[in-house]
Formats: C-alpha cells, structure tokens, sequence
C-alpha cells in the first residue's frame, strides 16, 4: 500500500460516480451525504437529496453526455470516483471488455479533461487463480488497471474482494454472484462444492469499503493500490456452510440443511461431469454449471494480500468486523428478503 496527498484544482467541488446505482456505488453515496455528488446513470436515477443523476454510458464519447454538459461537469468536480463495471463474469467477452477496459478509458479521458484524480474500483482477483486461465472479467480488470497507470493521471485503485451486504444488518442494493451460491445451499439446490473445505472464499462488507473510499476522497489521498479484503481473516468454506447450518438450520420445506460433498474442480471435472451431470434436472444443470463456475473463480489456497488493518489505521475509521457476524448478517437478510426465513432460524 502507497499513496501521497494532493489537492484538487477544483478544490470543494462535486464528487463524480460511475455505478451509483450499484451496490458499492449506493454503499459510498450514503458515506458522502455531506457532499455534492453527481452521478452517471444508465438506467435509473439515484434518488438521495445530494446527488444529481445525468443519464449516460461509460462506453460512449463524452460519456453518452452532450457535449456542453460534459465540459460543464469537467469544470465543477473535484474527483471521479469509477464503480461502474460488468461484474458477472458469465456474460459475453465483448461486453465485458466494453464496460471494463473501454468504459475506464473514456473516464481516463474525462479525468484528464477536469483534471482530478480517479479513484478507480478494481477487484482483488486481478493477481489470478493458479490452476487456471483468467477469466475475461479478470483479463478486463488488469487491462482497465494499466489504462490507469499509463494515463500518468493521479489515481488510486482500490481492489476489494467479494462485497456482501452491510455488515450489520446484511442489507445490499441487489443480491451478487455470492448470495445466489449461498441461495443455492439454502434452496437444498447445492448438494457437492468443487472446492476443498480448507480453501478460501473472501468476503468484505459494502459498508467497510464504501467507508475506506469515502475516507480516501475526503482526505485526498492519492497514488499507488490498496488491497481491500479480509487476507488472513478470510473464512474457509468449510465455516461458510457451518455458518450457514448454525443460523438457518432448517429449510423453507422443513428439511434439515444438508452439508454439501467437498470435491475437488479435478474431480468435478474428469468424474461427475461426464459421469453425473447429464442425470439433473436441465434447470438444476444451467444453475449447478453457474455455480461451479462461481465457486471456481472465488476460492483460493491461499488468503489474499490485505490492506485493510492499516487502512482503517490510517484513514481513522472503525476497522473490519468479524467476517462470521458480516457473514451472519447477509445470510438472515437474504432468507428475510427471499421469504424463505423459517420460523426455528437462528435468530
């Protein structure tokens, strides 16, 4: 971890978010009530008494603005703030590349424009998974992370981890590729995991990062990577499906939870595969082969490298809870939100 102070040349002005609709987007706009913040919007627009939306798209010139808007922006903010990215790594190479490595340079171009620093949101998985080729999502965040460092604009990139909800009440503006593999165990949907028990499946939440970012923009801090994650503190997923036996014990049928078989990807992929596969149910297929391709991209042998200890340090803020309480949170708020809370859960 390294970064050095600067001050804007547009000292006090707006805050600028790509993917405020998002779930660490919506997480960091509450952290920056005090502040004006404009958001580029695709869709809808963020309803919050500070922020102004301007409907737009990180893949076209000027940022899908019209021009006298763009130029506008570019002499009232202060800093840029980019979350905007395809998270889901199952969607088509072109559109992944599109939004990830193409979006970040046309917000590199707006940057530059304004002259302000970027604060540009990666992800922890860009060192890559031995064992297997990266994937295209990870091959558009390396990408998009070199477009920030060769724009020589002054910058910091932030890689978290995997973001659940708040990591007290487990609320989260929509549910990610992690709540719908817990989704799966808790449906009885997930009957074998092609990890082993002892491997790692970090986890970091929405409120830790929005509070590191908002931290960082407020103090100006610029330059250099900060790894966002839990690292050693990380739960194995062997805690992961004890955690979830503990508190949600019985499932919306009645049943009893049942431990899922841990096997390994070569397993999985040389015996059951060809051997299994074929005899589920063609929706238990295309859910189970969305799964295993999850499963495969977020568990690790070893814990990702970490900043945050010293970032809450350095930054004055409340450090990271305990992964097994965040854990517990998100769990109890996406059985309420589902509907599929029973009465006996551990509550």
């Amino acid at each position: 971890m390294g970064y050095s102070a600067r001050v804007s040349d547009n000292g006090h002005g707006s805050v600028f978010v790509t993917g405020g609709g998002g779930v660490l987007g919506r997480a960091l706009i509450g952290k920056l009530s005090r502040q004006d913040v404009v958001c580029l919007v695709h869709k809808h627009p963020v309803d919050a008494t500070h922020v102004t939306s301007e409907a737009g798209d990180v893949c076209l010139p000027y940022l899908g603005l019209p021009e006298d808007t763009y130029r506008s922006l570019a002499r009232r903010i202060r800093c840029i703030v980019h979350s905007a990215a395809v998270t889901d790594f199952t969607k088509p190479d072109d559109e992944i590349l599109a939004v990830n490595v193409d979006g970040t340079n046309r917000v590199l171009e707006f940057a530059a424009a304004a002259g302000v620093p970027v604060y540009h949101v990666s992800t922890a998985y860009v060192q890559g998974h031995a064992g297997h080729e990266p994937t295209s999502y990870e091959r558009s965040k390396i990408k998009s992370e070199d477009a920030v460092r060769d724009s020589g604009l002054p910058a910091m990139i932030v890689r978290p981890s995997v973001i659940v909800g708040d990591s007290v009440t487990g609320e989260i503006a929509s549910f990610q590729g992690f709540h719908f593999l817990i989704g799966l165990f808790l449906r009885g949907l997930l009957p074998f995991v092609p990890a082993m028990p002892d491997s790692y499946i970090d986890f970091v939440p929405q409120d830790f990062v929005a509070d590191v970012l908002a931290e960082l923009i407020r103090q100006e801090r610029v330059g250099g990577d900060v790894w966002v994650t839990a690292g050693t503190r990380a739960l194995r997923i062997d805690d992961i499906v004890n955690c979830c036996i503990e508190n949600i014990p019985v499932l919306p049928n009645g049943s009893a939870l049942t431990r899922p078989y841990m096997i390994s990807q070569e397993c999985y992929e040389r015996l059951f595969r060809p051997v299994f596969f074929s005899t589920l149910p063609k929706r238990q297929r295309r859910l189970m082969d969305r799964a295993m391709t999850m499963v495969k991209y977020l568990n690790t042998v070893e814990p990702l490298p970490s900043d945050s200890s010293e970032l809450a340090r350095s930054l004055n803020i409340t450090q990271m809870g305990d992964p097994r309480a965040t854990l517990r949170s998100s769990l109890l708020y996406w059985a309420q939100s589902e509907g599929r809370m029973p009465m006996t859960a551990g509550l």
